[in-house]
């Protein structure tokens, strides 16, 4: 009888140590390339991963986030954006991990942008000394820490410098509206190159929409994300000719913060939330695969005081509740005596702006529990179902009842009002 017991037994025991085949991540963001290896950011951490993929290693554990690395051009380096002890500054570390050393002491947020060809400054962008918070301006400052140096241009968000370091391309703008898809307006990304020595400037691209994230190239051509055939990929612009050609042709998905290797053969950039690596020789993409192992804290369940997220609210007519919405959903607590009631109870979907009727007996708000955001209509005490009153799929705002209760005043986004 213990034979045949003893079978089954190990067979569970094998079963339960069995390694659990971890799913490739997504949204991992900002990567940057060099010598066969990609850093990245994830988790507001930096990971380090080979550019086949694979189980990637963590490089930073502290409790600010990370953002924006980029390997110095000899390798030896990782400069990225930390937000440690209040500000958001410019540190290195050692490439195969290490202690962070701040170089920055910002009262603005410093972006890091890249390097110098000699691995001696790390390129970042920061509003300083703009004469507006909507303007950042370019700067460069020493891995030795010393004070950092303002670029030759009037302002600018990204850069790239040229081999020998004595010209640069970069966009003028902000990146404000890197994710309006399809933006064309007077805030629109071009870009252009600066002679550093000459102080001579060339505008490259003047389409109206965006070009941007440009990446200076070892073959006599400049890298950069457009938009200009309706999804975002890459493009390259011959020096010698001013031609301009497509890279890449992704069509689910813009490509974002794209980052040129120092060699200039690989080009890593996001795409649905995955990394791709594009060889610039034979202009062949493929994805990088990647694990990373970790408890998933920002995914686990928490506790949350909803009066921290207290957004839009009303008041009864007779003065003694007060309706609100909190992290999606609709409450009606009392003024001084009574129960707090939560009025809605659906999951998947956000519930804003209550306003409460003169009569006291419903409560308008806007839900987009239907897909798109439109007025509903309930009982004050969140009773029966729901009655929805539009189907505009526009937003809907500073909704107000008439006297009598019986009609609704709401503005949308297109700058309209309707009863």
């Amino acid at each position: 009888m213990r034979r045949i017991l003893l079978l089954p037994v190990l067979i569970l025991i094998g079963l339960s140590f069995q390694p659990v085949q971890s799913e490739p991540l997504r949204l991992m963001r900002f990567p940057d390339i060099s010598g066969g290896k990609v850093v990245f950011s994830y988790q507001g951490d930096l990971w380090i991963v080979p550019q086949e993929g694979g189980r990637a290693l963590r490089l930073t554990v502290h409790d600010g986030f990370e953002s924006y690395p980029k390997f110095s051009p000899d390798g030896k380096w990782i400069a990225f954006t930390g937000n440690y002890f209040g500000g958001t500054n410019v540190f290195i570390i050692p490439s195969g991990g290490g202690e962070p050393k701040q170089l920055t002491f910002e009262p603005s947020a410093a972006i890091v942008v890249g390097w110098t060809p000699d691995s001696q400054h790390v390129l970042f962008s920061s509003n300083r000394t703009a004469y507006s918070n909507f303007y950042t301006e370019l700067f460069k400052v020493s891995i030795d820490g010393r004070l950092p140096q303002k670029l030759p241009v009037d302002r600018g968000s990204l850069a790239s410098l040229s081999p020998d370091g004595k010209r640069m391309v970069f966009v003028r703008h902000p990146m404000t509206y890197w994710w309006w898809k399809r933006y064309k307006g007077s805030l629109n990304l071009d870009l252009w190159i600066c002679d550093l020595e000459q102080g001579t400037f060339q505008q490259v691209t003047d389409y109206t929409g965006n070009d941007t994230w440009p990446m200076w190239g070892k073959d006599g051509k400049i890298y950069f994300v457009s938009d200009r055939n309706g999804r975002a990929n890459l493009f390259s612009y011959a020096l010698d000719t001013g031609s301009v050609s497509q890279v890449t042709s992704h069509t689910q998905a813009d490509v974002q913060w794209p980052s040129m290797s120092p060699d200039g053969r690989s080009i890593v950039y996001e795409n649905e939330g995955r990394l791709w690596r594009l060889d610039t020789e034979t202009r062949v993409t493929e994805e990088i695969p990647v694990e990373a192992p970790g408890d998933n804290h920002f995914n686990m369940v928490a506790f949350v005081n909803p009066v921290k997220y207290i957004g839009n609210w009303d008041v009864s007519p007779q003065a003694k509740r007060i309706i609100l919405d909190a992290r999606g959903k609709l409450f009606s607590i009392p003024v001084k005596h009574g129960d707090t009631r939560k009025l809605t109870q659906a999951l998947a979907c956000r519930e804003q702006h209550p306003a409460w009727s003169p009569d006291g007996r419903w409560i308008a708000y806007v839900s987009d529990v239907g897909g798109e955001e439109e007025i509903y209509l309930m009982d004050q005490m969140g009773q029966g179902d729901p009655i929805q009153l539009t189907r505009s799929g526009k937003f809907k705002l500073a909704l107000s009842w008439s006297p009598d209760s019986k009609k609704l005043l709401f503005h949308t986004n297109d700058h309209h009002l309707y009863l």
